[in-house]
């Protein structure tokens, strides 16, 4: 069967012609979308590249510094803070701490306690378990920020493992730091006991 040619059509702008794409109509004209803010809070807030952890960089997305802070770095009600470290043999080392216990309905109360630990995160995790807030280190990121540490971690709570969070602790040392970190890590996955 040989192919029929069909007459060119006489009409203008019938079905078979071509439109220009600079000569469409169905164009809408609208304000120009505000550009898109890819840099996480703690850039934004220290002026800095250094980026947060891509899982915690996309639960902050969009979180102003101060809603921040209260989210991943919450005040917890079991603080512990790094008083001393002493270096007892090439693995070793001794941390002094001291653990403020703070309520709404009663006065703080602060104890002194040592551990000996090889580093700062075991030693803040043993303190976390005598004190009943155990939490299992699931990611663990340090950033340099100008003379002090930021400490990113994703905790989970000692036996229900689908609880989890992630928790930033500021301090002038990377071990302070830690102890910062998983200090606001328990705060996140117990809550206020």
């Amino acid at each position: 069967m040989a192919p029929t040619a069909t007459a060119p059509s006489t009409t203008p702008f019938t079905e078979n012609t071509i439109t220009p794409p600079w000569a469409t109509t169905n164009r809408v004209c609208a304000p120009s979308s505000p550009e898109v803010e890819t840099r996480d809070p703690f850039q934004i807030r220290y002026e800095i590249d250094s980026k947060l952890p891509k899982e915690l960089r996309d639960q902050a997305r969009g979180m102003d510094w101060g809603l921040f802070k209260a989210t991943f770095a919450p005040e917890p009600t079991m603080h512990i803070g790094l008083v001393g470290v002493d270096k007892l043999s090439w693995s070793e080392h001794r941390y002094a701490a001291e653990i403020t216990h703070t309520s709404k309905t009663a006065s703080p109360e602060t104890t002194h306690c040592e551990v000996t630990a090889t580093g700062p995160a075991a030693a803040i995790g043993h303190i976390l378990n005598e004190n009943g807030r155990y939490v299992e280190i699931l990611a663990f990121h340090q950033i340099d920020l100008y003379e002090a540490t930021v400490t990113c971690v994703k905790v989970a709570h000692q036996v229900n493992h689908n609880r989890t969070a992630w928790a930033v602790g500021f301090g002038h040392s990377p071990a302070h730091s830690v102890a910062a970190a998983l200090s606001s890590g328990a705060q996140r996955v117990y809550g206020n006991l």
